[in-house]
């Protein structure tokens, strides 16, 4: 429900890594399965690789091992792209086919209408692929050569002669694999912590002849990883001198044979992401300090993935010996975001530096740029059960920053989307700990558009609501019951000032959705609304708001609001 179109901004959840899970990573695997997800379907075990003439798969210094892969012939021939000029990503059909029914609130008229949850999980994903869709293109093309996949399928007898303009089931495709990196087991199964030689060595067993191909997608990465970007190794060159040279197809670089150049001796490698060399912030070099060039294997995408989001939002944390679920934190903009839990244990950036002391959280860092310009956060995700405060922080900034924050968790999802922060300002969002309180503290005005959605066994909800408070800034506190069905907002504008909000609501039942909408709702400076959702009677009818004026626990005033829609 986007009508005022401010654009949310969706997070996916509970205890998934985007494909970077690097050095901060615990390790732990996420979550449960739901249950009327279908099983994983059978995963082929990998056929041998074709080896080139001569290939040999050695781990030593003068390792020399080919796949076989070439980028003019098994690359696309057109390069990494954005979301600019139309483009398709994800819809309610990739979700199902990566999570089974249990992404859908109902499947009225054969379509899977997405839960709360999922819509904003999947806008959230799509987003990110404005920066580039490298990553799928990465695992889409060595998909395509080993078989797995088939060009014809998508309008050309080869993979070069695919074309991207006017073909949205290939875009929906790349899209599909880019977003898997989000979930386990993908995620998961991140070959990280490794040095330079062991990265060499490690794909050089893969590409030895004779022996079944383990395949990978490589991640490089600049310090602190920052612009992460996804490429196909395929081949590896001796150099000599005790120099090796990682041959890989880069979608930015279309056709051509590029190198990241590792130096055995030293334990560094180089990659230059530019055909001008004088390029500084397009060099990509690591050593065996920073682990910024990672390994992702093939395999654990072709399962059926685990849903960051499916459950029922009261759902309890996971008990002694289960996997813990997660609340997954994820931003849009150059902000700086940090998560503290009760104990001031923080996860996220402090000053360049990615920090990570909550017990069971992971960092995690997309893959997709365009190789600069790395204008994201990374996705940090926090175990349920526990009290969060996340900060939005413009201090390292300019100019004025266009953020989007969303909390995703079992069954729930809760975000602030169309923030400007001017430099020097510190925004907040809250989770209380059984993720029934949210709260969002800004120091403007006019407060974003925020939106709270949940999953019950029942009908699913979401409300949508943009509140107007006093100059210095307001505090919005929303506190769902599910067990009433009650919904209760307060807004504490600095200065003790009225404030007014408008408000959209979405009722997704087994059947169809319905919608409710009203703007210019007024509020006393300690007043709470109450709104008794549950006794909602659908599209047109109005909605009865009680206002509890003062805040002392009785509702003293009742408005009927109309349904504007």
């Amino acid at each position: 429900m986007q009508r005022w179109q401010w654009g949310l901004v969706a997070l996916a959840v509970a205890g998934v890594a985007a494909v970077v899970l690097f050095a901060l990573r615990d390790g732990t695997p996420h979550g449960t399965r739901n249950a009327s997800r279908p099983p994983p379907a059978a995963v082929p075990a990998p056929p041998a690789a074709p080896a080139a003439a001569g290939a040999s798969a050695t781990s030593g210094a003068n390792a020399s091992a080919d796949l076989g892969f070439r980028p003019n012939k098994d690359g696309f021939s057109f390069e990494n792209y954005g979301n600019e000029g139309g483009i398709a990503n994800l819809t309610d059909v990739e979700l199902r086919r990566m999570f089974g029914d249990a992404a859908c609130a109902n499947l009225a008229k054969g379509r899977c209408k997405l839960t709360p949850a999922a819509k904003e999980w999947m806008q959230e994903v799509n987003d990110s692929m404005d920066g580039g869709h490298c990553e799928g293109l990465a695992v889409l093309s060595m998909l395509f050569f080993t078989k797995r996949a088939a060009p014809s399928d998508f309008g050309a007898p080869s993979v070069a002669a695919l074309h991207l303009e006017g073909n949205p089931k290939l875009q929906r495709e790349i899209a599909y694999w880019y977003a898997l990196q989000e979930v386990d087991p993908t995620a998961s199964s991140e070959v990280a912590d490794q040095t330079p030689n062991q990265v060499v060595d490690r794909l050089a067993l893969a590409f030895g002849a004779g022996k079944p191909a383990e395949l990978f997608e490589l991640g490089i990465y600049q310090p602190e990883f920052q612009n992460g970007h996804a490429i196909t190794p395929y081949r590896i060159v001796d150099r000599g001198r005790g120099r090796v040279a990682i041959a890989v197809y880069d979608s930015v670089f279309p056709g051509e044979e590029r190198f990241v150049e590792v130096d055995r001796a030293n334990n560094t490698w180089r990659y230059q992401a530019s055909d001008d060399p004088a390029e500084k912030d397009a060099l990509y070099e690591g050593d065996a300090a920073t682990k910024t060039l990672l390994l992702s294997p093939l395999a654990a995408r072709l399962q059926m993935h685990d849903c960051p989001f499916c459950g029922d939002a009261d759902e309890a944390p996971a008990a002694d010996g289960r996997p813990p679920r997660r609340l997954q934190i994820l931003s849009r903009g150059q902000a700086h975001v940090t998560v503290t839990d009760e104990a001031g244990h923080v996860t996220g950036r402090q000053g360049a530096a990615l920090v990570n002391t909550i017990a069971g959280a992971v960092i995690v860092k997309l893959r997709g740029r365009n190789l600069r310009s790395d204008d994201r956060e990374p996705m940090y995700a926090v175990p349920v059960g526990g009290a969060y405060q996340i900060t939005v922080d413009t201090s390292s900034l300019a100019s004025d920053d266009h953020s989007a924050v969303t909390v995703v968790g079992p069954g729930l999802t809760f975000g602030v989307a169309e923030l400007i922060l001017p430099p020097n300002q510190r925004d907040s969002l809250s989770v209380s700990k059984d993720r029934h309180t949210f709260g969002y503290k800004t120091a403007q005005a006019h407060s974003p558009e925020l939106t709270l959605g949940v999953t019950t066994p029942g009908a699913d909800y979401e409300f949508t609501l943009r509140s107007i408070g006093s100059a210095g800034g307001q505090t919005v506190v929303l506190h769902i019951d599910q067990q009433q069905r009650v919904l209760r907002l307060q807004i504490q504008s600095v200065g003790g000032g009225a404030s007014q909000f408008a408000l959209d609501i979405e009722r997704i039942d087994d059947e169809d959705s319905e919608l409710f909408s009203h703007a210019a709702i007024g509020l006393g400076a300690a007043d709470v609304a109450v709104l008794r959702y549950g006794a909602w009677q659908g599209n047109g009818k109005a909605v009865a708001l009680q206002i509890d004026v003062g805040g002392v626990g009785t509702q003293t005033r009742q408005v009927e609001l109309t349904d504007e829609e």
